[in-house]
């Protein structure tokens, strides 16, 4: 399935060849065999310089098929991982075998290799630091004119430090710690963070269209920032589990609420209007006891569903109680979609199907 994303992504940026563009008077390096990197500041224009060398290559004579450019911030690309980008020259190949003996000119856009790099952990929260500082500080601020900086800060470390918490906007007003902030404030700014994509809001499971004053809970849209800007940042995996569950969630398609009635159960999932999942997430469910099985099990009671995950860090194993099975999954088998002992259909199957 990845990789029929990457053969359309190959197609579609292939059909946008030639880019427009000002071009620089740069040499662009375009006759020189080696690989490059560019390098520079954050919208420096780096996309566009390798849309120049690009062009120069098709008014130089090279095809359209002889070019491959794949980028990286693509969300269709989001379950690609270090260890599968030969898959990427896999998909050209396939879509291309006559070039197999031919010239290539490879463009990779985004690769985000320097956290990985990084000597040690404090260069690493140096780096992501910087990410924060120049993606949601200042391209938030200056996008939507943000007047009351303080207040914007102080939101973006509420979120970031409450991440997976339930919070009533309407509340958050005079607990934010900025000084005097309207409740309109509050619902603009964070506005501005859900359009950025820096968090995400999973409300309460209701068949209402309106839900009046009930909390939602937040989630990041990178569980990095918590690291580096979260007020009080601890060794629980817990968190970051439940963050990681709920963006995959999102990314496989589906809309996701939490459902909470006598007992809470971390995520639905539903495709248009039915529920088609139940998902729980507890690193160990030995010492936490039955409250997060109770959660689950209310949750499919209440949608009248047969079965439901429950996402951990290590345990493996499946049980039927009453006629409901249960799947204890580690986080990594479930984002992977490897589950080898039973045929359940795959979570990353299309949503609507």
């Amino acid at each position: 399935m990845l990789k029929d994303e990457l053969k359309r992504i190959i197609l579609e940026n292939q059909e946008r060849m030639p880019f427009g563009l000002f071009a620089r008077r740069i040499e662009t390096l375009r006759a020189t065999r080696q690989i490059h990197a560019v390098v520079g500041l954050w919208r420096a224009g780096k996309t566009f310089f390798l849309y120049q060398i690009i062009n120069e290559l098709l008014a130089s004579g090279v095809p359209r098929e002889g070019i491959l450019l794949v980028n990286f911030e693509d969300e269709r690309l989001a379950g690609l991982s270090a260890e599968r980008l030969g898959m990427v020259l896999d998909a050209y190949y396939e879509l291309f075998p006559g070039r197999v003996r031919d010239e290539v000119h490879v463009f990779l856009d985004e690769v985000f290799f320097e956290v990985q790099d990084a000597r040690d952990d404090a260069e690493r929260r140096r780096i992501v630091t910087t990410y924060v500082d120049l993606v949601v500080y200042k391209d938030l601020v200056e996008r939507n004119s943000v007047k009351n900086l303080a207040a914007m800060k102080a939101l973006i470390r509420h979120f970031v430090t409450n991440a997976t918490r339930k919070a009533s906007l309407t509340r958050l007003a005079a607990t934010l710690g900025a000084g005097p902030v309207s409740k309109n404030t509050i619902l603009q700014y964070t506005s501005f963070l859900e359009d950025a994509n820096v968090i995400y809001a999973c409300p309460k499971f209701s068949y209402k269209l309106r839900q009046g004053n009930t909390p939602s809970k937040f989630y990041l849209a990178d569980p990095s920032f918590k690291t580096v800007a979260g007020a009080n940042f601890s060794a629980d995996r817990g968190p970051f589990f439940e963050n990681a569950v709920y963006v995959e969630l999102r990314r496989r398609g589906f809309e996701v609420s939490f459902f909470e009635e006598a007992v809470e159960c971390d995520f639905i999932a539903k495709s248009g209007t039915k529920v088609v999942g139940a998902y729980q997430v507890c690193v160990d469910p030995e010492r936490a006891g039955d409250r997060e099985l109770r959660g689950l099990r209310a949750a499919l009671d209440a949608f009248g569903l047969d079965r439901g995950t429950i996402v951990t860090a290590d345990e493996e194993r499946e049980e039927t109680l009453d006629g409901q099975s249960i799947r204890y999954i580690p986080l990594w088998r479930w984002l992977l979609d490897v589950w080898p002992r039973v045929s359940y259909p795959p979570p990353c199957a299309d949503p609507t199907g």
